[in-house]
């Protein structure tokens, strides 16, 4: 799951206390500008080892916006992006759900809005509601695991208006692992001559970006986390189409029917595979229910 919660046991007064920290994935969200469906988009960032956006916490949502107002995406994204959040009907009514977990909407957002259609895109500045069938550009996340890295910048620590805590770090790698116990309430560290740490408190990750909030120091070395990758992909995928007026999702709690699964061990394009399936009274193996998926892969182990 993205969101992982590490629990950091805190002394005060003889008491322990446990406090729940939200712990950034590394995380690519790359834009695709070709327009396509919900389904078509969650096929291809499949094939690309990831699923269409999940922004299934108020922050994750906030650093996404942030992005969308940035380049490469702000010139990029012209009528918004298709994320994961779907009504599994392409229906209005709730529940809309994330990928890959299924997990329910709950986000806060900065503006209002309501769902008038089964999917969603985010632009600039809002949420439009779409039809699962509308082709539009999309977001694919992908993870790299739970250790983000750092950008190292000598001679430099931040300012007096930034808040600090202090601790004793014998390297570079110790003060970033203090900062990563932290989650997303440190998003940049600094190290001394006399291997002191100093974990700086914020909760954004793109609060050093531009330099205001840094001093020069010749006795520091500076570690700013970066978590969160916005990337862009204009190539057409003209040979990915998937006629399906609702989307072809995980979320699905039920299996329509049994499966027949031939494999052919013979190397062809996706057009050329869908084709041949065809050919033989079948379709091309797709996700439409969390079984299709395990059922696929546990075929894929076997051969």
């Amino acid at each position: 799951m993205e969101k992982v919660l590490s629990v950091l046991a805190l002394s005060l007064l003889w008491h322990w206390k446990c406090v729940a920290v939200e712990m950034p994935a590394h995380t690519t969200w790359t834009v695709f500008t070709a327009g396509k469906t919900w389904s078509e988009a969650e096929l291809l960032c499949e094939m690309r080892g990831g699923y269409l956006a999940n922004l299934n916490t108020t922050f994750k949502n906030q650093v996404f916006e942030h992005l969308l107002g940035k380049e490469p995406w702000n010139s990029a994204v012209d009528h918004g992006t298709t994320v994961g959040l779907h009504n599994t009907n392409n229906e209005a009514s709730d529940p809309h759900l994330w990928l890959p977990d299924c997990t329910t909407n709950n986000i806060t957002y900065s503006y209002s809005f309501t769902f008038n259609g089964g999917c969603l895109s985010k632009g600039q500045s809002g949420n439009w509601d779409i039809t699962c069938d509308y082709d539009n550009e999309f977001a694919c996340e992908r993870h790299w695991g739970y250790t983000c890295p750092y950008d190292t910048i000598q001679g430099t620590k931040a300012g007096r208006n930034i808040s600090s805590i202090q601790s004793q770090a014998f390297s570079d790698r110790d003060c970033q692992e203090l900062c990563d116990q932290r989650g997303v309430e440190c998003w940049a560290a600094a190290r001394d001559g006399a291997d002191t740490c100093y974990l700086y408190q914020g909760s954004s990750p793109f609060a050093f970006d531009d330099g205001v909030e840094t001093v020069t120091d010749s006795s520091f070395t500076m570690f700013i986390k970066r978590c969160y990758e916005g990337l862009v992909d204009e190539n057409t995928y003209d040979w990915l189409q998937v006629t399906s007026d609702l989307p072809l999702s995980v979320c699905h709690d039920s299996d329509p029917g049994g499966r027949v699964y031939t494999l052919v061990k013979e190397a062809k394009s996706w057009g050329s595979a869908r084709a041949h399936c065809s050919g033989i009274g079948q379709t091309l193996a797709g996700s439409r229910t969390a079984m299709d998926r395990q059922t696929i892969q546990d075929v894929i182990q076997e051969m």
